[in-house]
């Protein structure tokens, strides 16, 4: 299946490939919002209330894969199964690696694709939330890359992570190699140039009262006039955050809905009419 489509002069390509799909991201800054309290509040009290100040960081990529041509984007969705892991491959050639899937396949399912795919770095690698489902295979993902092929250049994170065996596996991982993290929250600016950005729209820049999934990393990406949600484990508490700060800037060609909340409320009633995506992943 493919898709594309045409705005002003530009042409962008967008591919999906069978159980995998297509997106981009490419260089540019890191915008972070205050850092937040460090004590657990009621996210409802505080809805519509974020701070929109902000301090930049920059990040430098430096991929290996064949790269695209300039008006290209690929995002693949990653068959893991009873998890997610999504591989963006960017116009510069860059990588960045979201999740990696369920702690049982300790990354192999993941290695394998990635390596299928001649990517020999990953630029970015991504934790949504701390659900093994999301980051089982990290920590072997980082051994891997950082003693057989080129490593990885810096790990984003969840501000909001909370403790699993999985998350400590992975925290093992990033002090064994010294790997540069980031926390990451609504309002972070992953990436932006020219038509191209990607940044986070949810967890809140604050503690909150919510589930695991809840405080995952939701991303927007966007570019030339279009656009993918990637929800990953966000449920009711999340999406009703993202509604009530986002609102129509949620509106997606593509909506990757994230594993386990397919059938929550808050995806039927309010979240799709906003998001209204034209195809859902």
């Amino acid at each position: 299946m493919s898709m594309s489509s045409t705005t002003g002069s530009s042409r962008t390509r967008l591919f999906i490939f069978g159980l995998l799909g297509v997106l981009v991201l490419l260089a540019g800054c890191g915008q972070l919002l205050p850092a937040p309290p460090s004590s657990d509040i009621d996210l409802n009290e505080h809805l519509g209330t974020e701070n929109n100040s902000s301090v930049e960081t920059t990040a430098e990529l430096n991929g290996s894969v064949e790269t695209p041509s300039p008006d290209e984007i690929e995002i693949h969705h990653i068959d893991v199964g009873d998890g997610e892991s999504t591989l963006v491959v960017t116009p510069r050639n860059d990588t960045i690696l979201i999740d990696t899937g369920p702690a049982e396949q300790d990354g192999e399912r993941v290695i394998e694709y990635l390596e299928s795919q001649n990517v020999t770095e990953i630029d970015q690698l991504v934790a949504t939330h701390s659900d093994p489902a999301h980051i089982g295979g990290h920590a072997a993902v980082i051994r891997h890359y950082e003693t057989e092929l080129n490593g990885v250049g810096k790990l984003y994170q969840s501000r909001t992570m909370r403790e699993s065996d999985a998350y400590a596996e992975l925290q093992q991982a990033i002090d064994q190699f010294n790997i540069s993290t980031s926390d990451a929250y609504s309002g972070t600016v992953f990436y932006s140039q020219g038509l191209f950005s990607v940044r986070a729209v949810s967890p809140p820049p604050f503690r909150f009262n919510g589930s695991n999934g809840d405080h995952s990393l939701s991303l927007l990406v966007e570019y030339d006039g279009f656009s993918e949600l990637l929800s990953a484990g966000a449920e009711q508490t999340a999406k009703k955050y993202m509604l009530q700060n986002w609102g129509s800037e949620l509106e997606s060609e593509v909506y990757h809905v994230g594993s386990g909340n397919i059938s929550s409320s808050a995806s039927t009633n309010e979240f799709i009419p906003t998001v209204r995506p034209y195809t859902a992943i």
